[in-house]
């Protein structure tokens, strides 16, 4: 079965991947990452270990990235917060997915205003 994790997955954009991935017809795992739950777990992606936790227990074959800092006042407010989510959280879950699914596919979306 494939699976597909999606981080953010309760937020705006989020919601309507999970839908569109549910309503291929195909036979998908997903795996939905969001507003830092899973499963009654805490999520944090700018926590290194915990992603590589995840990913290396799930095994994705893809990873579609959508969890971020995404308001631009929310990173003005907290620079480092957004850096650590925005930047660290997704290079944390590029390197956990090459070292676990090194076959893995990564879909990152982004903003230009973050």
């Amino acid at each position: 079965m494939y699976k597909v994790m999606v981080t953010g997955a309760t937020g705006f954009v989020g919601q309507h991947v999970l839908a569109a991935l549910a309503e291929t017809g195909k036979e998908i795992q997903i795996l939905g990452l969001g507003l830092g739950e899973t499963g009654g777990q805490a999520i944090d992606i700018a926590q290194a270990d915990t992603i590589d936790n995840i990913i290396g227990q799930e095994k994705p074959n893809a990873i579609i990235h959508l969890a971020a800092v995404a308001l631009p006042r929310a990173a003005k407010d907290a620079p480092d917060r957004a850096w650590a989510v925005n930047f660290r959280g997704t290079l944390n879950i590029a390197e956990a997915l090459r070292r676990h699914c090194p076959d893995g596919r990564l879909i990152f979306a982004s903003s230009s205003e973050t």
